[in-house]
């Protein structure tokens, strides 16, 4: 009967999780691309970080963003001017096949910008360099970015109950 109880709950849990991903997907203006809950079922951490975007060792723009980060997808937004509490999509990453580093606190060798709290997420199209605002923050996103839950993508039952709810 407990093993009945869990499973139950379990599907519940995700359920719920796959909602908030579809309702904060709407909240966002401006939202490209395929659906968040086609690949992915949690949300895993955010947060206010700096971020510098490269290509091919040039930095294309830097700025503060929020920062959320699902099982599968980083998503990167910033702060409406006129209506503060409102995000806008920026832009967005899969993350198969990237890459995890952390970056030591002075001179970033490319583009020679002073780094503190950082680390650097790496695909073939593009290097992001995060800074955050202190060392515990930097550890949750590295710990959150290494300890990322295998794929799960959602059920269409799953996506059509949360959906609804």
């Amino acid at each position: 009967m407990r093993q009945v109880a869990a499973q139950v709950n379990d599907g519940k849990r995700r359920v719920d999780a796959i909602q908030k991903i579809w309702l904060w997907q709407k909240s966002v203006h401006g939202f490209r691309g395929p659906d968040l809950v086609e690949s992915n079922h949690r949300m895993l951490i955010n947060g206010e970080l700096h971020c510098r975007a490269l290509w091919r060792a040039q930095m294309q723009w830097a700025k503060s963003v929020h920062a959320y980060l699902f099982d599968q997808t980083i998503v990167l937004c910033r702060r409406d001017v006129l209506r503060r509490h409102q995000l806008v999509f920026k832009e967005r990453m899969a993350l198969h096949g990237v890459t995890v580093q952390e970056m030591h606190d002075g001179k970033e060798p490319s583009t020679g910008a002073s780094l503190r709290n950082a680390f650097k997420v790496s695909s073939q199209a593009r290097d992001y360099v995060f800074s955050c605002p202190d060392p515990a923050t930097k550890g949750l996103w590295l710990e959150a970015l290494r300890e990322r839950p295998r794929p799960q993508p959602p059920t269409p039952a799953e996506r059509r109950l949360a959906m609804l709810m």
